[in-house]
C-alpha cells in the first residue's frame, strides 16, 4: 500500500483531518499529554520510522538513566520492537516498519505500542531517577 494512502487511513483512524508527508518525508502527531510522534518515510530503505522524544538527559541523572536505557535496548521484545536512541541530550524511542506489505492495522498497532512504551518509560524514569 502506498505511504500516502496509509497516512490518510491513519489520520481517519485517529480522527485527524489530515496527515501527510512534508518535503522532508516527515509528518508528526501531537498527543494531549505532551507526547509528539514523528513519522519519517525513508523511501530508499523502504521503511517508515516512528520516533518520540522521551526526555532530556540532565547531568545529575544521566548516570542512572543511560544504563537503564541501554539494558532495555538489549531486549527489543520488551520494548515492542522499539529501541532507544540519543541525540545529544535528547532520548527518543524509535521503531521502524517495512513499508512493503504494511497495512493500516499494523501501522496503528505499532503507533499505539510506541505511545504505550513512551508513557510507561516516562513514568518509570520519573519514579526511579527523577529524570523528568
Amino acid at each position: 500500500m502506498a505511504i500516502d494512502t496509509l497516512l490518510r487511513q491513519l489520520a481517519h483512524e485517529l480522527g485527524l483531518s489530515e496527515l501527510s508527508l512534508d518535503h522532508t518525508n516527515t509528518c508528526a502527531i501531537g498527543l494531549p499529554d505532551d507526547l509528539h510522534i514523528d513519522l519519517h518515510h525513508e523511501p530508499q530503505a523502504g521503511v517508515l520510522c516512528l520516533a518520540a522524544d522521551l526526555l532530556q538527559l540532565q547531568d545529575d541523572t544521566r548516570a542512572q538513566v543511560v544504563p537503564a536505557l541501554l539494558r532495555a535496548n538489549l531486549d527489543l521484545g520488551a520494548l515492542g520492537g522499539a529501541w532507544f536512541a540519543r541525540r545529544e541530550r535528547t532520548v527518543s524511542l524509535c521503531r521502524s516498519l517495512p513499508v512493503d506489505g504494511l497495512d493500516i492495522r499494523t501501522l496503528a498497532e505499532a503507533l499505539a505500542g510506541l505511545v504505550t512504551q513512551c508513557r510507561r518509560w516516562r513514568a518509570h524514569l520519573a519514579a526511579s531517577a527523577g529524570a523528568l
